[in-house]
């Protein structure tokens, strides 16, 4: 063809739709398209192919907002694929299948908004080993969807990506996800919005950082025998799951975890030492699973499952406490009361070996800590290593009488109240 040809408005294709040629030279003036008239929203049940030519669904005369519903795969093998060319109002594109881009080009290039949605009910992929994504196409990772990127690069839009909540986005790029600047997998030049109620999931084959984009998910999963480093704080709302390799939070970040939000370790670890970084359970929380912490923080009760380790501090916070199962404290560690009030001694410390012995034990912020509570007057207490009763804090085997004796193995610093 040697000028534009529309469809005058074809709203439905019921298999598959393959676009080979659109005339010896194919540009926007000599395109495809389904509509150049009235606003529309059409449907291809099966695959879009795009082998040669130039595809225009909705063209610069098409008047209201428009879509594309692509229920199989996208592929682009050559050809342009021109999203909208009106010069305002919106077209949606919405893929429930897999994205494939080995050559041509994914463009927009009329001024009004065209949208590109990754909108599959479950996990979708995206390739792009060639081809050129230009102008401003917004991506978007729909709620319901996980795009799965490998080591592909979402890039060359002047566009904005938004993964929404409720989505998921799988990386093996070894810079994860930033907010700005060419790395890592999204590399649009608009904003790029991570939603902290997303599921992110990193599987490369080689080390990665999360990178500065993730600052939050509904549920982080870590599956790299490479091994993860956390770039910087993160919070979470649902599951951490440490399936394969190691996790390094790092020494100064803090993986915050909302009430009801889980850690489960399978075949994967946090870093040792400092480089498990720190954890702050906001209420409920449940451990499972081999993992060793350092510093962890309570303000509810938390359950630490069966084979919990504690190489630092674990502070319980007003709220805090430790429900059913009481992690095991390494030689060196800290229990550390940081109440205020008073707090009945509990299932946290309720052992003379393993989980539930506490190495050092030290009473902070006021706290008074009552040593017989919880039917717990006749039953011998020791420690470890030392114990540190602060200063303006208390240390009480009254409250409830103790006729069982406390056993200091280290050294006792009582700069409170005994």
């Amino acid at each position: 063809q040697s000028s534009a040809f529309s469809f005058g408005g074809l709203t439905t294709v019921n298999g598959n739709l393959t676009i080979q040629s659109t005339g010896a030279s194919p540009n926007s003036t000599s395109c495809l398209l389904l509509t150049n008239s009235s606003t529309l929203a059409s449907n291809i049940a099966g695959n879009l192919s795009i082998t040669g030519g130039y595809f225009a669904p909705f063209g610069s005369s098409t008047s209201g907002n428009c879509s594309l519903a692509i229920g199989g795969d996208l592929s682009l093998a050559s050809g342009t694929f021109d999203i909208f060319r009106q010069a305002s109002n919106t077209s949606t594109i919405n893929l429930s299948g897999n994205f494939s881009m080995t050559s041509g080009t994914l463009t927009k290039y009329g001024n009004g908004i065209g949208n590109f949605n990754f909108a599959k009910s479950g996990t979708q992929t995206y390739t792009k080993s060639g081809g050129t994504i230009s102008n401003a196409v917004n991506f978007t990772v729909n709620n319901g969807s996980t795009l799965d990127l490998g080591t592909n690069l979402i890039e060359g839009s002047s566009g904005t990506f938004t993964l929404s909540s409720g989505g998921g986005l799988i990386t093996a790029n070894t810079a994860g996800i930033t907010s700005t600047g060419a790395t890592g997998s999204i590399q649009v030049v608009g904003t790029r919005t991570y939603n902290t109620g997303a599921n992110y999931t990193f599987n490369g084959s080689s080390a990665q950082v999360t990178g500065n984009g993730l600052t939050g998910a509904a549920n982080l999963t870590i599956n790299n025998s490479s091994g993860v480093t956390l770039t910087s704080n993160t919070s979470l709302s649902g599951t951490l799951t440490l399936t394969n390799g190691i996790l390094t939070v790092g020494s100064t970040n803090t993986i915050t975890v909302s009430s009801g939000g889980s850690i489960t370790a399978t075949s994967g670890s946090l870093a040792s030492g400092t480089g498990a970084g720190t954890f702050t359970f906001s209420g409920t929380g449940t451990i499972s699973g081999t993992i060793g912490f350092n510093h962890v923080n309570i303000a509810g009760g938390v359950n630490f499952g069966t084979a919990s380790t504690i190489n630092g501090t674990l502070s319980i916070n007003a709220g805090g406490f430790v429900s059913t199962n009481a992690p095991i404290y390494a030689s060196g560690s800290t229990l550390k009361y940081n109440s205020g009030g008073t707090y009945g001694r509990g299932t946290e410390w309720s052992a003379a070996s393993a989980a539930g012995y506490p190495h050092h034990v030290q009473i902070s912020t006021g706290t008074i800590l009552d040593l017989g509570a919880n039917s717990g007057t006749a039953t011998a207490r020791q420690i470890a290593g030392n114990m540190t009763v602060d200063n303006g804090t208390t240390l009480s085997m009254a409250l409830n009488p103790m006729t069982a004796p406390l056993t200091v193995k280290g050294n006792y610093f009582n700069y409170g109240i005994t």
